[in-house]
């Protein structure tokens, strides 16, 4: 997935607590905090500061990140086994030093791109309470919109992908179809794959995916309609299962 990269935001410290939208089914809220006071319970539960150290470690991952880029385009299999390496050491850096700037960022990258979404949504949401930079809010309201994608949350991607488009100061346009192509790809990838375990809390909420495809495809072409300049460049909106390769 091509989540626009941006400067570097602070990293935030890490709570047990998740701020989740109010429109959440409630059974799906109180999954979402079970797994991730999980998460940081057994990840960080012994966390102690030394920032020597963890710009030590931090300094090793660099090369690693660079590989993850080349492997994204030519062995995507190769590049989540990688993502769950760098992961594990970006926990330990975090860990080492919960006051590193960059490691939310990444972290929550890493974790989306390896399907770890309510993890993923845990550090996107503690970096949209510190961020300042315009352009970070904007990227991490869009993944927050791809997360809840991921989840089955329709209301969600609604609320995150409005907050995203809002803001301006960049090419909006450029952005927006940026955006639309990669809900297309979560589309394409759920209607082929389905049955995956990176789908089982979709499977919660949706039994067929030639069903919810559509839906959420809609209402995110619906959006994208409003905050496009060029008419031109307007989406169809009379999305069905039959736009989607897998559902033919």
């Amino acid at each position: 997935m091509n989540i626009i990269q941006t400067a570097q935001p602070e990293a935030p410290a890490f709570s047990n607590t998740l701020t989740l939208p109010a429109t959440m089914n409630p059974v799906n809220r109180l999954f979402l905090v079970l797994l991730t006071v999980l998460y940081c319970a057994t990840t960080f539960g012994q966390c102690r500061t030394n920032k020597e150290l963890a710009e030590s470690k931090a300094l090793k991952l660099s090369p690693l990140f660079g590989q993850f880029v080349a492997l994204q385009q030519s062995n995507k299999d190769s590049a989540r086994v990688l993502s769950r390496y760098i992961i594990k050491e970006l926990q330990e850096v975090y860990c080492t030093d919960t006051t590193n700037k960059d490691i939310g960022h990444y972290l929550a990258f890493y974790l989306y791109y390896d399907k770890q979404i309510p993890s993923a949504i845990q550090w996107y949401l503690k970096q949209l309470e510190s961020e300042t930079y315009i352009y970070d809010k904007a990227n991490h309201n869009a993944a927050l919109a791809l997360c809840f994608a991921y989840i089955g949350e329709l209301d969600s991607i609604e609320i995150y992908l409005n907050r995203s488009f809002s803001i301006d100061g960049y090419d909006k346009n450029l952005r927006i179809q940026s955006l639309v192509n990669n809900f297309e790809e979560i589309a394409k990838e759920l209607s082929c794959n389905f049955l995956s375990s990176d789908f089982s809390l979709l499977r919660s909420k949706f039994s067929d995916p030639c069903e919810y495809a559509p839906k959420f495809l809609k209402i995110v072409y619906g959006i994208s309609n409003r905050f496009l300049s060029d008419e031109n460049e307007r989406y169809n909106t009379s999305v069905s299962k039959n736009n989607l390769e897998c559902c033919r």
